[in-house]
């Protein structure tokens, strides 16, 4: 608690700007570092697995020079045997890509390299906030407008809070959401220089920064689609912050705003490209609306979904990588209204205390903020379905906006309250929030700590949820746990009981624990819910002749291989089962059938010689 009490305590000391300056950035490497240093190696969890590790387009830099040609680019899908969205978003988003490229260069598929760049990624998101806040404010302090502590204090517990929170840990730990920090970096960047741009009386450099903003902005657009909103941003920033009249203040963010059909042109042409059919806003609208959500429900979702964002700012508790988030589908439904009179209010609240001195820095810091974090959110949190109703990582960028609005707030009322003591209050709440901050922060990023971790957190908080169950479920089976994998196996039969496919995975599972029994008891369950598939048959046929029932495993067996005639395993169990009942040539025919089906398995070819060799002694034997 003594050293972020110390940070703090810098913004009243008498020490010269740059000097300060010097020690909050090292303070943020140091502090940053030491939060998430030991997720280094930490594994790919989630579609980690499928975007990087199982992507042949990010292993080199071959593919990128065939972007351009989006009509041949999207047959890549079908050619490499990859799930269409990754050649999708290969196109919308080719910098993070090249990125993670590059690290594929670098290391392979060792993640610690991934998750370095990731953590680096976000210290450089939170410096290049403590320098924007600190320039807007420095301005403010050379009109006299602001005290020196306050422009020292905003900006660092601005940047701070931004760092330490605990709902950046999905952007941060989470390797494949590179594309939300990298592309809240190129946002913030584009920011930074174009305020950058509006000071100082060096043309050439302001001239230069200017069209530098208009390049992060492109950069962006690239990374992900939430940039899309950044050049509204800058016009709030001319308008709010600097104080310029909105005509000529939309004249001097002209150049931006003319980026903005670069990510609906992308999306259009891709998702057109993609099915095979016309460029449709309505089809790009839905381009990964998975459950086909109709887009009024989405929207009225996201008034309550906005409000929980909001309370895990202020109270992270109950973090989940996989909520499950209800649809709400009127808005005279109770949380809705709720949610509604909720944002209204704080929209309305920081607009009027805006209104009432818009000179006054601390009250248009305080509706930018806010005015930032409903701009950012609009894109993943409006009228555009997503697959997923809330996730955590869609708050990385607006945070930036809450904080800033938090921390003005607190020190306007510092100033309103203008006893000595307060200054030293407000200082020691911070430092207290912060410190509690980095611990939830330190806990929660353990979670990410393997596979079992992650999705058991993620079971147990959406108890009625499938994908995190199953995930787990696949998580111990990869350990061999299958004792536990067939107990949650057993809940997600609870929540289905008829789907078939469950009850197969579990009859494998109790297979693998040596419950043959039970195993058969839940295969003859799956039959009784429809046609059998191969997959039962081939466990019932092994977990029979467990239990000394040959003449039922091999018909199960048998059947198993009717269903699906290239069936290896079941040829391979048949094969063992004729051999151990030395029924040789029954073996023998199993095994070329096998050799067939696999010609690389080379043993194959030793085996089906020995059968050879004995069913031809076994024959001149009889002929004698």
């Amino acid at each position: 608690m003594g050293n972020v009490r110390q940070i703090l305590r810098l913004s009243n000391c008498d020490i010269s700007d740059t000097a300060y300056r010097r020690i909050i950035i090292w303070a943020i490497i140091l502090l940053g570092s030491a939060l998430y240093a030991h997720t280094l190696p930490f594994p790919f969890v989630w579609d980690g697995r499928g975007y990087i590790l199982g992507n042949p387009l990010v292993k080199g830099f071959g593919y990128y020079d065939d972007i351009l040609n989006i009509g041949k680019f999207v047959q890549l899908d079908e050619k490499l045997g990859i799930p269409s969205d990754y050649v999708t978003n290969f196109i919308q988003r080719p910098i993070t890509y090249f990125t993670f490229s590059i690290n594929y260069l670098l290391g392979g598929n060792n993640p610690a390299g991934y998750r370095a760049f990731n953590i680096a990624i976000h210290l450089f998101n939170t410096i290049i906030i403590y320098r924007l806040l600190e320039r807007i404010l420095q301005r403010s302090s050379d009109s006299k407008l602001l005290d020196r502590f306050s422009t020292r204090f905003i900006p660092t517990a601005s940047a701070m809070l931004f760092l330490v929170h605990p709902l950046q840990t999905e952007s941060v730990i989470y390797i494949t959401q590179r594309f939300t920090s990298m592309a809240a970096g190129f946002y913030l960047m584009t920011a930074y220089l174009y305020f950058c741009s509006t000071t100082g009386s060096d043309k050439r450099r302001a001239t230069l920064l200017y069209w530098a903003s208009v390049a992060t902005l492109l950069a962006g657009m690239l990374t992900k689609e939430v940039v899309f909103t950044a050049p509204f941003v800058l016009l709030l920033l001319e308008i709010i912050v600097l104080g310029n009249p909105w005509k000529s203040s939309l004249q001097k963010v002209l150049p931006h705003m003319l980026c903005l059909p670069v990510i609906p042109s992308l999306v259009m042409v891709a998702t057109a490209a993609q099915k095979s059919s016309t460029v449709s806003l309505k089809n790009s609208l839905n381009a990964i609306n998975f459950y086909d959500y109709s887009i009024a429900d989405y929207a009225t979702t996201q008034l309550c979904a906005i409000v929980s964002y909001i309370r895990l700012i202020f109270l992270p508790y109950g973090q989940n990588a996989d909520h499950d988030y209800p649809l709400y589908t009127s808005l005279l439904q109770g949380r809705v209204l709720l949610s509604l009179t909720v944002l209204t209010a704080i929209v309305v609240s920081s607009l009027l205390l805006y209104r009432r001195k818009p000179q006054e820095q601390h009250q248009s810091l305080l509706f930018f903020g806010v005015m930032f974090f409903f701009i950012s959110i609009s894109v993943t949190s409006s009228i555009v379905p997503m697959a997923e109703l809330l996730v955590e990582r869609r708050t990385y960028l607006p945070s930036f906006g809450a904080f800033l609005s938090i921390v003005s707030a607190a020190d306007l009322l510092r100033i309103k309250w203008r006893a000595i003591i307060a200054r030293k209050v407000m200082m020691a709440g911070f430092a207290v929030w912060l410190i509690i901050l980095c611990g939830v922060t330190y806990a929660r990023s353990e979670v990410w700590r393997s596979t079992v971790s992650f999705w058991q957190d993620s079971a147990l908080k959406s108890p009625n949820k499938l994908r995190p169950m199953l995930a787990l479920v696949a998580a111990y089976f990869d350990r061999k746990q299958y004792e536990r994998a067939a107990a949650w196996q057993k809940k997600i039969i609870a929540l289905y009981p008829a789907e078939q496919n469950y009850y197969v995975i579990l009859e494998e599972l109790q297979y693998l624990q040596g419950l043959y029994t039970d195993s058969i008891e839940t295969g003859v369950q799956a039959l009784s819910l429809g046609d059998g598939s191969a997959t039962i048959y081939y466990f019932l046929g092994l977990a029979y002749a467990k239990i000394g029932l040959p003449g039922d495993a091999e018909q199960a067996l048998k059947y198993a291989i009717a269903l699906e005639p290239k069936f290896l395993d079941a040829h391979l169990a048949l094969a063992e089962f004729y051999r151990s009942a030395k029924n040789y040539a029954g073996a023998l025919e199993q095994y070329r059938v096998a050799a067939k089906l696999d010609p690389q398995k080379k043993h194959f070819a030793k085996i089906i010689e020995d059968l050879e060799g004995i069913t031809a002694t076994g024959r001149l034997t009889k002929s004698k």
